[in-house]
């Protein structure tokens, strides 16, 4: 049995409402893929962002996707005019069944996000952490 210790975040993670959607990666666009059915428009299936960390999102989707899948995440700013605030590469960790609708909760971390897509993770953390010179309206980004 781990010890608590070992099981303890790495970072601290914000619960947010966030619309996204996620698309296959490119490493893994020959193993899977999102069809129509899964509600997919160019390859992309829409679902909530619900919380963010320093090194990984959580979410809730009405496409299962598999554990260890490699996917694109896109969040959206809030508003009537969304705008693309991130696209960053994650790992699937875990994926659980939820209980009050038909949909699934996956963990997922960052997987080897590029230098820009780590300014984006970073930038993204500094508005949640309360520091809105980052975004021009941060009430856009997080629906504040």
């Amino acid at each position: 049995m781990q010890d608590q210790q070992s099981m303890a975040r790495q970072g601290v993670r914000y619960d947010v409402s966030i619309r996204g959607s996620v698309s296959v990666a490119p490493a893994h666009a020959l193993t899977m893929k999102f069809g129509a059915g899964a509600g997919a428009q160019h390859g992309w299936v829409d679902l909530d962002i619900i919380d963010f960390s320093s090194t990984g999102i959580g979410m809730i989707s009405a496409v299962f996707i598999p554990r260890r899948a490699l996917i694109m995440v896109r969040a959206l700013s809030y508003g009537p005019d969304p705008r693309q605030i991130l696209e960053v590469p994650v790992r699937v960790q875990r994926v659980c069944m939820t209980d009050r609708r038909p949909a699934y909760l996956l963990g997922t971390c960052f997987a080897d996000p590029s230098p820009e897509q780590a300014e984006q993770i970073a930038a993204l953390l500094r508005v949640l952490e309360g520091d809105p010179r980052h975004f021009a309206d941060t009430q856009t980004v997080v629906g504040a």
